[in-house]
């Protein structure tokens, strides 16, 4: 986007990023702008958001695709509680 020579590049930023300016970083190169997402500043918005998205490669409906998630999810945890109590207990001995 070409800015015009009178532009505030503020306020143009400003409304073309529409409340998510605060996750990027900018600044206008020969009257463009130059734009780069902050990864940190995104990670911790989406960390407090306690909202994911499941994709799920398979003709399954959304119940399924969750329950397989959730079993996937538990088994992870288990295994690494075993692997954990194991070598805590090697550690200690």
């Amino acid at each position: 986007m070409r800015l015009n020579k009178n532009s505030n590049s503020y306020a143009v930023f400003k409304d073309k990023a529409q409340g998510f300016g605060n996750f990027f970083d900018w600044q206008v190169i020969d009257n463009r702008f130059d734009v780069a997402i902050k990864q940190n500043a995104v990670a911790q918005r989406m960390n407090k958001m306690g909202k994911y998205i499941l994709f799920c490669s398979g003709d399954f409906d959304w119940m399924k695709c969750l329950s397989l998630y959730r079993e996937r999810e538990e088994i992870e945890n288990s295994l690494i509680n075993i692997l954990l109590n194991f070598c805590f207990c090697n550690w200690r001995n």
